[in-house]
């Protein structure tokens, strides 16, 4: 794998971490092991993490509020592993800024497989901070962009969302994507299914209604500074569409 990233594993189960390890350091990545909450905050202190792989049952652990600041403060790639957490915590950790989660028990070629695509992604986002692309498009090719969409404007070079009054307008990683994908698509009827397989793939089709989620915040987030926000529109029954004259 070129330019191999810096992993953080997080599992109580030395034997899991260990398999880990051994699979993907065959693909030149640098893994480091934590099995307890005081070895992991160690390791994080000291080393640039590219990608954390999390056990979503960790002892003394709420592994969803690390995910939640790790995406707050990093732009490291966030994997979980779920062997008996509810699909509440799984969901409720996607839209917490996950990038992928991975049901227990796992094969070791699938687990190197989805380290990949969420390193592949985060280069992307770092080459041309946009929207992942649909599949079979190369994102490193793809321009710059400045869109327009009524009173408000997308520069995808840094990732910024601005009003027309000048107010900027703060996202997630998983809210800018769907913003942007929707401008993208400006005036067009979109299915969740679209949003979600062109953002994250077709390993999140399960989880579409995730996407409810990010558009109610959206909204929100919109209308507290454009008071009578309404250009996301719901089309019952299919999805969604930013609606600009």
């Amino acid at each position: 794998m070129l330019d191999a990233p810096t992993i953080l594993t997080l599992d109580d189960e030395e034997q899991i971490t260990s398999l880990i390890e051994g699979a993907l350091a065959l693909d030149g990545s640098k893994v480091l092991v934590a099995n307890s909450v005081q070895e992991f905050s160690e390791i994080k202190s000291r080393e640039d993490i590219d990608i954390y792989i999390l056990d979503l049952c960790v002892p003394n652990m709420n592994i969803l509020r690390v995910v939640k600041e790790i995406r707050e403060f990093e732009d490291a790639g966030i994997i979980m592993l779920s062997g008996h957490s509810s699909e509440v915590d799984v969901v409720l950790g996607l839209e917490l800024g996950a990038d992928d989660y991975i049901p227990k028990p796992f094969r070791l070629r699938e687990l190197r497989a989805r380290v990949a695509a969420v390193h592949r992604r985060r280069k992307e986002r770092a080459l041309v901070p946009a929207a992942a692309p649909a599949s079979g498009q190369d994102a490193t090719q793809a321009p710059e962009e400045r869109l327009k969409a009524g009173a408000w404007s997308i520069n995808t070079a840094g990732r910024r969302v601005m009003h027309e009054s000048g107010k900027a307008l703060v996202l997630t990683t998983s809210e800018y994507d769907v913003l942007l994908y929707l401008v993208r698509n400006r005036n067009r009827v979109v299915t969740r299914n679209q949003i979600m397989d062109a953002l994250r793939g077709e390993s999140w089709a399960a989880y579409d209604r995730l996407i409810d989620g990010f558009i109610s915040r959206l909204r929100a987030k919109m209308a507290a500074i454009d008071q009578g926000f309404d250009s996301i529109q719901t089309i019952r029954g299919i999805g969604y569409c930013f609606s600009v004259d």
